[in-house]
């Protein structure tokens, strides 16, 4: 027995078929039909791919996640992979997913691992080899470049020296007693780099243009 979901869907499809065949004058196949058989492209199979190609779809993944995220895991990857590799046409799903496969163990070669080491070794282990406590696709990866931006900020944090502003001149402000002092916190340190935290709609993107 029918649906009610699959009488509607079977209601929707005989409308839309008795449109097409009168704009086509019953002809909506045959077009269809042409349209494909004139297709110069002819769809990949994963042999296709070179190792070269691959590599570089990899290369382009990374790229494209370190300018979104400072970490990423394997399934960050592969949706990457799949915005990356949209455009080409495979042959079949089974040639689709051993090409994002590949690509994401091409990304995971140039992608540097940052997940601490367990702590014990798990006596039981899960089909993939991994051990049962351990996260399913849960590695954690970063780049060099992430490294290298976040290494030259701790460099700067640890240096003084930058001008500071007077607290007596921040008394007059209107701002509330928490904000007043992460200001003088911040203007009166005298470090290159200074850090504010505080929760969503706390004022911080505001506080520096006071």
């Amino acid at each position: 027995m029918e649906t009610k979901h699959e009488q509607r869907h079977d209601r929707s499809h005989a409308r839309g078929r008795k449109r097409a065949d009168r704009v086509t004058h019953g002809r909506a196949e045959d077009l269809v039909e042409n349209s494909l058989d004139r297709a110069t492209d002819r769809p990949l199979s994963a042999a296709d791919l070179s190792q070269e190609t691959i590599h570089a779809y990899g290369v382009t993944t990374m790229l494209a996640l370190q300018t979104k995220k400072s970490m990423w895991t394997r399934s960050n990857l592969l949706a990457e992979a799949a915005r990356q590799s949209r455009l080409l046409r495979m042959a079949s799903s089974a040639d689709r997913v051993q090409v994002l496969e590949a690509i994401v163990r091409s990304a995971e070669n140039q992608s540097i691992t940052i997940s601490p080491p367990a702590l014990f070794a798990s006596p039981s282990r899960r089909a993939d080899g991994q051990g049962v406590f351990a996260i399913h696709n849960g590695e954690i990866f970063t780049s060099p470049v992430i490294l290298g931006a976040e290494s030259v900020l701790l460099e700067l944090a640890a240096k003084a020296g930058a001008p500071t502003v007077p607290s007596a001149d921040q008394q007059r402000s209107s701002l509330s007693a928490d904000k007043l002092r992460a200001l003088q916190r911040v203007t009166t340190s005298g470090q290159v780099v200074e850090a504010l935290v505080g929760p969503a709609g706390a004022g911080k993107t505001s506080l520096p243009a006071t």
